[in-house]
């Protein structure tokens, strides 16, 4: 399995952080890493659609609450929030 590079899953990445432009009206491939768990998830969420990882993951977010800042209902401020994902040191993950 080939050792996965970037920053650690969960982690924001340092010195190239995602952007998006919202007044460009433009579509956004941000490539996400997703923990096995959730591929398999997703894998089975869109083979029961008929549709694609980017259908699933926008009807997701588009029914996904957030305050007025943005901040989705489930998570807490980033200096508050323990990291979303525990994984062991050095795990890598196949892409």
């Amino acid at each position: 399995m080939p050792q996965r590079r970037g920053a650690r899953l969960g982690a924001p990445q340092r010195g190239n952080p995602p952007q998006y432009d919202a007044a460009s009206g433009g579509t956004w491939r941000p490539n996400p890493t997703l923990e096995p768990a959730n591929a398999v998830k997703l894998d089975r969420a869109m083979k029961a659609m008929g549709t694609s990882a980017s259908a699933v993951i926008n009807e997701l977010l588009a029914r996904m609450p957030v305050d007025d800042d943005g901040l989705p209902v489930w998570a807490t401020k980033p200096t508050e929030q323990a990291p979303l994902v525990d994984l062991p040191r050095g795990a890598s993950y196949a892409a």
